[in-house]
């Protein structure tokens, strides 16, 4: 058999690629489909005292608790405390 490549630049969101061969004779074979989505939005991580006990909004608490987030189910939590 004979190889083929091809490219083709992806768009942020869906995208759906469709590859259907034909030889010289004129022969078709059926189509294959692959579809996908580029992400290339990073998530936004969020950190937050779980309980503000002093002055609201100052950052002081006597409570060592802290609440993380991010939006999105599948992203990568890497957290450090100083450094380590």
């Amino acid at each position: 058999g004979t190889t083929w490549n091809s490219s083709f630049s992806a768009v942020e969101g869906g995208n759906n690629v469709i590859v259907r061969a034909t030889d010289v004779a004129g022969n078709t074979h059926d189509a294959a489909a692959f579809a996908f989505t580029l992400d290339t939005t990073i998530a936004t991580a969020g950190v937050a005292l779980t309980t503000d006990t002093g002055v609201a909004g100052d950052g002081v608490t006597s409570q060592a608790a802290l609440t993380f987030s991010a939006p999105d189910a599948d992203a990568t939590r890497v957290i450090t405390v100083d450094g380590k």
